[in-house]
């Protein structure tokens, strides 16, 4: 489903993301979702799901093969079935 979504990326994956790509960027993201909750200073509950990425792919603007890196990413089978 097209969106945004908060997206955690931790390591070189990080990095590269952090130096390579900008807001507005199309990607494939591989992670697991991840949920949390915590309380504001005025003690309001809050609660959010972010995607913790293990790999982060750029959608190619021209049609060329992206060189990002994609170590970690392994398609499983019914992956296909994930609606997001």
């Amino acid at each position: 489903m097209p969106g945004f979504y908060d997206v955690t990326v931790w390591g070189g994956m990080g990095e590269y993301v952090a130096r390579e790509l900008s807001k507005g960027y199309k990607v494939v993201v591989a992670g697991r979702l991840q949920w949390r909750q915590w309380e504001t200073e005025n003690g309001a509950k809050r609660q959010a799901v972010e995607i913790v990425a293990n790999s982060v792919v750029p959608v190619p603007r021209n049609g060329a093969t992206s060189t990002a890196p994609t170590e970690g990413f392994e398609p499983r089978a019914g992956d296909e079935d994930i609606p997001f």
